[in-house]
């Protein structure tokens, strides 16, 4: 009965599946921004949002799809898409697949972004497999106000799948996912009025300690 029971708990640990989880975060300024800890920039200010990915079973082999915005209408529209790292562009003849930055639209989102690594047919499985690597940057500017949080949402476009480098997509039985988003909070920059009159105070509490 002992062997017995030593045999099925062997088998039961043969048939667990490795962890296989497709994973996108967004940074801000190469710092996690969380709704409870957002990142915080002036109206007129700029910040660098970095995309990351990791692929625990097989490493990130192709990302592909938009930046969603909710909150505040906080951000204006970017100027350029995503500038991907030399490690994940991809231009490869046949069949045709070209890295896209994107289409900067309203409120710092970005849309049919795409991008893959450089050789679709030999790809680097260790690539973004043990942790996060970041595969790309953009630049957004804060406009007016408010909070804003931007998203990922997987969209298969001009051919790039999300999948991890081993092939397996999202769609394949066991693969899961979680996408970390990224919450910028945008404030007004100070009248020149008001600066002087906390540099005053400032000064005033200085000369009391110093008494």
């Amino acid at each position: 009965m002992r062997n017995l029971v030593v045999a099925l708990a062997l088998v039961g640990l043969l048939a667990v599946p490795a962890m296989a989880e497709f994973r996108i975060m967004l940074k801000v300024d190469g710092q996690v921004a969380s709704a409870g800890s957002p990142a915080v920039i002036n109206v007129g200010e700029t910040a660098v949002v970095s995309l990351w990915g990791q692929g625990t079973l097989g490493g990130i082999g192709g990302v592909s799809g938009d930046l969603l915005a909710t909150g505040a209408a906080a951000l204006a529209t970017p100027a350029a898409g995503f500038t991907w790292v030399p490690e994940f562009y991809i231009d490869y003849p046949t069949p045709r697949l070209l890295s896209q930055a994107g289409t900067p639209a309203a409120n710092g989102t970005l849309t049919a972004f795409a991008s893959a690594q450089p050789n679709p047919l030999l790809p680097n499985l260790n690539y973004a497999k043990a942790d996060y690597v970041k595969l790309a940057e953009y630049t957004v500017t804060g406009a007016a106000e408010g909070v804003v949080t931007l998203s990922f949402k997987p969209v298969n476009y001009s051919g790039f799948v999300n999948q991890e480098a081993n092939g397996r997509k999202l769609t394949t039985p066991g693969q899961t996912f979680l996408y970390t988003p990224a919450t910028i909070s945008v404030v007004a920059v100070p009248e020149p009025a008001t600066m002087a009159l906390l540099a005053l105070g400032g000064l005033l509490v200085a000369r009391r300690r110093s008494r």
